[in-house]
């Protein structure tokens, strides 16, 4: 199942437009690279963080999950393959859309795309998810309130977000600031500061990866 396409505007404080992300996810693979779990057994950030999630996360065919910013599909193709969630996806760049529903075309599973702001969006669901999205606001904090207000009550918000102030975030910064540029640092410290204003019950708070130059 997918939501027609409709016209969107660039987010408020939103340090990348919605065109980068067309031409990224333009150079994306193709989908049938994430029909299975071997992209995620390949690597060692995504398997640590396999390992967390099934620590928290019950398996449950009728728990309703949402990714924010949720091109190409590939966690929407691991939260239904793992635990059942009938899975949903939000982006505002329409090739990010278009290859989340040809992930989940090709996946054989049945999922909803929006294409939109996901500061618009309403209802609630019992896990929302956001890999490397916050980060890419001036003020993180405001895309992180409006993803808590889209939890159920009893549901589960999980955050991922880049440590972007170590040797990482050095490499970056002095060989690619256009890239640094578009992020911004958030520490754990702030993060679970977040939490608390948000009055949400942590479970997990764990720092987890690897050293990688190749990624951000």
């Amino acid at each position: 199942m997918t939501e027609p396409a409709t016209k969107t505007s660039q987010p408020t404080g939103a340090l990348l437009e919605s065109t980068y992300w067309d031409r990224h996810w333009a150079r994306g693979p193709k989908a049938d690279r994430y029909t299975d779990l071997r992209w995620l057994r390949g690597n060692y950030s995504y398997v640590v963080l396999d390992d967390l999630l099934k620590r928290i996360l019950p398996k449950d065919e009728k728990r309703s999950f949402i990714e924010l910013g949720s091109g190409p599909g590939r966690w929407l193709v691991y939260f239904q393959r793992t635990f059942g969630y009938r899975v949903s996806g939000c982006d505002d760049s329409p090739e990010g859309c278009e290859a989340a529903r040809a992930t989940l075309a090709a996946s054989g599973i049945d999922g909803t795309i929006v294409q939109g702001d996901f500061f618009k969006l309403t209802g609630q669901y019992d896990v929302v998810f956001s890999a490397g999205v916050i980060e890419h606001f001036e003020d993180p904090s405001v895309p992180l309130k409006a993803f808590a207000q889209l939890v159920r009550p009893g549901g589960f918000l999980i955050t991922s977000v880049p440590n972007i102030g170590g040797v990482n975030g050095f490499y970056h910064r002095v060989l690619k600031p256009e890239t640094f540029s578009t992020h911004t640092r958030i520490t754990m410290a702030q993060l679970r500061g977040w939490h608390t204003g948000l009055r949400l019950q942590e479970r997990l708070a764990p720092s987890y990866g690897s050293f990688s130059l190749l990624r951000m």
